[in-house]
């Protein structure tokens, strides 16, 4: 498995041809949640918050990327940014997992950095939007429609 993050304006060192230039990642963190409470003998009258839909924390190894993060981190502007997480097959390259991220500023950069390792560097990203869509692929490696979702952040609604 692999990820590739693209921002707009940003060239990575990705040559895979269906994600040339793209920036390769070594892991993503994300998550989703909201407060529910029950009041006792009352189970089917849940309340609940809005969603809090978190930043996104991609690590990737230091490269040609680096001072441009750096660069988005102190004084960027939103963009879009893509992140694909993809498997290979007989076939190629399957993208099973799309991310579409509006109005992408990076929020938070920071390296980690040792004298046996090549440094490591962790890329945050704030949205107002995300659209995802999941790709599910049969045996013979072709894909077999999609499941998307969506939420807009800055409006509060489901896409």
């Amino acid at each position: 498995m692999a990820i590739y993050l693209k921002i707009d304006g940003l060239a990575g060192d990705v040559t895979e041809s269906t994600h040339k230039n793209w920036v390769e990642c070594d892991s993503m963190n994300w998550n989703v949640s909201r407060t529910l409470s029950t009041k006792t003998g009352q189970g089917k009258d849940r309340e609940s918050t809005s969603p809090h839909i978190s930043e996104i924390t991609l690590t990737t190894k230091m490269d040609k990327t680096s001072p441009v993060f750096f660069s988005e981190a102190c004084v960027g502007q939103g963009k879009t940014a893509l992140i694909h997480l993809v498997q290979t097959s007989p076939n190629g390259v399957e993208t099973y997992m799309e991310y579409t991220l509006t109005n992408t500023l990076v929020s938070g950069y920071s390296v980690s950095a040792d004298e046996d390792n090549r440094p490591q560097e962790s890329i945050t990203l704030n949205f107002t939007k995300i659209e995802m869509k999941y790709t599910p692929w049969n045996e013979a490696h072709r894909p077999e429609g999609s499941v998307p979702a969506g939420y807009d952040i800055a409006l509060g609604i489901k896409l």
